[in-house]
């Protein structure tokens, strides 16, 4: 922890993309969590109708969020800390479980508006569902364990165990996205000094999704509506530009290590339009 009060530095990166082949760790709760406090930032009035519906559907919104984040939330009655719920209904559907594909981007949103408005009570969330993915990568269950593809099921329960119910299993989008949503986070911890905290505490579960997606990056599995199998599909936009790099197991000590040189980078097509880029190249 660093003594002076670190400040946000403004955010210019681009979107990026990490494709592994890594090594599978553990990693023990935060026994430290990094706060970062930031002076606060001054919301202009406005007469525009439009914005100011708008601040107050985001807050409502956001309310919403938040009541369903265990162990506080109004609607998460029972689940752990940091655990968020699909949906409190409980019947017809019953969706009380945790999905690590919904829970990603939800915290995601999260780290964009801890971003533009460091509020503590929002870091304090996104740090519990850290903690809380570090347990659940280790929680066997119907798809395997930590080693032999347990990360690609697709919901446990709200007390952070696992299901054993009939399920379209498995299911790699929610170790995707919540690398991307980690390595979001760890970009922000960064740039305001607490790399070890990253090092420590947020890296190994990055790591070990990464890991996992680029084990089965091409194998069967049971995607959010048919049975299939793929290379890594984003959505992306005409003309957005990405960067990336590549990341590989070493062979002998199993060390994961990063592809050497700048980040590489591609722009989608003009001509494309909206549309979805898939990314199956596999660096060796």
């Amino acid at each position: 922890m660093k003594d002076e009060t670190p400040r946000m530095t403004e955010m210019t990166r681009k979107p990026f993309l990490t494709i592994a082949i890594g090594v599978l760790t553990t990693v023990s709760a935060l026994s430290d969590p990094a706060q970062i406090v930031i002076p606060a930032t001054i919301t202009p009035q406005t007469t525009d109708p439009l914005v100011s519906w708008l601040a107050q559907e985001t807050s409502y919104a956001l309310d919403g969020v938040l009541n369903n984040v265990g162990p506080n939330g109004a609607k998460a009655t029972g689940a752990s800390s940091g655990i968020i719920i699909a949906s409190p209904s409980q019947s017809n559907p019953d969706y009380y479980y945790t999905w690590t594909r919904d829970a990603a981007l939800t915290v995601k949103y999260l780290v964009g508006s801890f971003a533009a408005d460091h509020d503590p009570a929002i870091q304090r969330i996104i740090e519990d569902y850290v903690e809380s993915q570090a347990h659940l990568q280790t929680v066997s269950n119907p798809s395997g364990n930590l080693s032999s593809g347990g990360l690609g099921e697709p919901k446990l329960r709200v007390d952070g165990s696992a299901f054993h119910g009939s399920w379209g299993r498995p299911q790699s989008d929610g170790p995707a996205l919540r690398a991307t949503t980690l390595i979001s986070y760890a970009n922000l911890m960064i740039d305001n000094g607490y790399f070890s905290t990253v090092e420590s505490s947020i890296w190994p579960i990055i790591q070990n999704d990464l890991s996992y997606l680029t084990e089965f990056w091409n194998s069967s599995t049971f995607g959010t509506f048919v049975c299939f199998s793929y290379g890594r599909t984003v959505m992306l936009d005409a003309g957005e530009e990405f960067e990336y790099k590549f990341i590989r197991k070493r062979v002998g000590d199993g060390k994961v290590i990063w592809e050497e040189g700048q980040n590489r980078a591609f722009v989608v097509p003009r001509e494309c339009g909206p549309s979805n880029a898939t990314i199956n190249a596999v660096w060796r």
